[in-house]
C-alpha cells in the first residue's frame, strides 16, 4: 500500500519549498573589486554596520595604500571617508586609474552612496515564474533546479543521437507530465529574473597633492605641486546578479602643466677654491599652471565562476592644456576566503593595464603596466 505523507512531512516540504523561492529574491551576489572605471560605488548588499576597508596595489615601480572607513543604512544610503598614499619610484605615473587614484603624494575623499537593495514583491511575474518552476520539478533551490534542467538537457541530446539508455524514456515522459521541461539556460533566467538587480550611485570629492617639485624657469627654485580638489559621479546597474555595468565622471581643478621629470643642476655656491657647488634635484622644469582636469569612463565587472572576477574597463582623460590619454585595464582576481559566514575576505590577482596618448606619435607616448593587486575588508565590531 502507498504511504501517504503526514502533515508534518507536507509542512517540511512547504517550508522548503518557501525557502526555496526566496532564495532569488536576495539582492545580487556582491562583486568584491576594486572599483577601476567608475569611481568607488557601494558594495552590493546590505550592512549591518561600519565597516573598514583596505587594499594593496603595487608594481615594480609603485606603490600604493589606501584604507577607508565606510558607513551604511538601511535605506541604501551611506558615505565613506578615504585616505590615499603613493610612493612612486619611477615615473610611470599612476597604475589604477580609476578616476581618483593618485600617482605620488596623498589625498582623502568622502564620497555618498546609494543602492537599492529592495527585494522583489511575492507577487512579481518573475518571482512567480520561478515558484511554479520550483514546483514543477520538485527543486528546493536555484542551484537545485539547474541541475535537473542539466539532466533533462542530457536526456534530450542523447535521444536527438537515438542513445537512449534503459530508462530514459520514461524519465522523459515523467519530465514532460510534470511539466518541468525547462532546459539549463531556461533555468537559470527563471532565476535572475526572480533576483532583483540593484542600481549603484556615488558622488565624491577629492582633496589632494602630489610629490611632485617644479623648477622655475628663471631662479631654478623648487616649488610644490598644487593641491588639487575633483568631484567625481559614478552609476551602475546589476544587468544579472554577476554582471555590473558601471559609467563615471570626473572634474578636477588642479595643475594641468606637464612634463617628464629631469635632473636640474644649479650653483648654491662656491667653496674654498672659488670652486662653484652644484646641487642637482629631480623635478619638472617649469611652473604649475592651475586648470581643468576631465575623465570619462566605462568598466565591466562579472563574476565568472570558481571565485574568479574580471572587470574590464576603459578610460579617456584630458586637460586644459594637454593632449586627451585613452586608457584600457583588465584586473584578474581571485577570491581566495570568501565573504560567508562571517568570514574576513581576501581577493588576489593582476590587473593588466594599457595607455595611450592621443594626437601624438611619439613612443613614449604608450605604455603597457601590470601589477599585483591584494584586497581585503573587515567589520569594525570584529576589531
Amino acid at each position: 500500500m502507498a504511504r501517504t505523507p503526514s502533515s508534518a512531512a507536507i509542512l517540511a516540504l512547504a517550508l522548503l519549498a518557501r525557502a526555496a523561492a526566496a532564495e532569488p529574491q536576495q539582492p545580487a551576489k556582491s562583486i568584491a573589486v576594486p572599483s577601476i572605471a567608475a569611481a568607488t560605488l557601494p558594495a552590493t548588499g546590505s550592512v549591518d554596520g561600519p565597516a573598514i576597508s583596505g587594499d594593496v596595489n603595487t608594481n615594480i615601480g609603485e606603490t600604493t595604500l589606501s584604507a577607508s572607513v565606510k558607513l551604511a543604512i538601511p535605506a541604501g544610503l551611506g558615505a565613506e571617508l578615504a585616505v590615499q598614499t603613493a610612493m612612486p619610484t619611477s615615473d610611470s605615473g599612476a597604475l589604477f586609474d580609476n578616476g581618483d587614484s593618485i600617482a605620488s603624494g596623498a589625498q582623502v575623499s568622502l564620497a555618498f552612496t546609494f543602492a537599492n537593495y529592495e527585494l522583489l514583491p511575492d507577487n512579481d511575474p518573475g518571482v512567480v515564474r520561478f515558484e511554479e518552476a520550483l514546483h514543477k520539478c520538485q527543486a528546493v533551490s536555484a542551484s537545485r533546479l539547474r541541475d535537473k534542467a542539466r539532466e533533462l538537457d542530457a536526456l534530450r541530446e542523447r535521444q536527438k543521437k537515438e542513445g537512449l539508455q534503459e530508462g530514459d524514456a520514461e524519465k522523459l515522459a515523467a519530465r514532460e507530465k510534470s511539466g518541468c521541461t525547462y532546459s539549463e539556460s531556461d533555468a537559470f533566467w527563471l532565476a535572475e529574473r526572480a533576483r532583483s538587480r540593484p542600481f549603484l550611485a556615488s558622488v565624491r570629492g577629492t582633496l589632494g597633492r602630489s610629490d611632485a617639485v617644479f623648477f622655475d624657469p628663471g631662479t631654478l627654485l623648487p616649488a610644490p605641486d598644487m593641491v588639487q580638489a575633483g568631484v567625481s559621479v559614478a552609476a551602475g546597474q546589476y544587468i544579472t546578479s554577476g554582471m555590473l555595468v558601471a559609467g563615471s565622471f570626473r572634474w578636477a581643478s588642479g595643475n594641468v602643466f606637464g612634463g617628464a621629470p629631469a635632473n636640474i643642476c644649479h650653483q648654491i655656491g662656491v667653496d674654498a677654491l672659488n670652486q662653484p657647488i652644484t646641487q642637482c634635484e629631480t623635478g619638472t622644469l617649469g611652473t604649475p599652471v592651475r586648470g581643468n582636469l576631465f575623465r570619462l569612463a566605462l568598466e565591466v565587472r562579472q563574476v565568472v565562476g570558481n571565485g574568479l572576477i574580471w572587470a574590464p574597463s576603459a578610460s579617456l582623460s584630458w586637460a586644459d592644456m594637454g593632449s586627451p590619454t585613452f586608457r584600457a585595464q583588465l584586473p584578474l582576481l581571485l577570491e581566495v576566503i570568501s565573504n560567508h559566514e562571517g568570514q574576513t575576505p581576501l581577493m588576489v590577482g593582476l590587473t593588466f593595464g594599457y595607455a595611450q596618448g592621443l594626437g601624438t606619435a611619439t613612443p613614449a607616448a604608450q605604455s603597457f603596466t601590470i601589477a599585483g593587486t591584494l584586497q581585503t575588508a573587515f567589520s569594525l565590531s570584529k576589531l
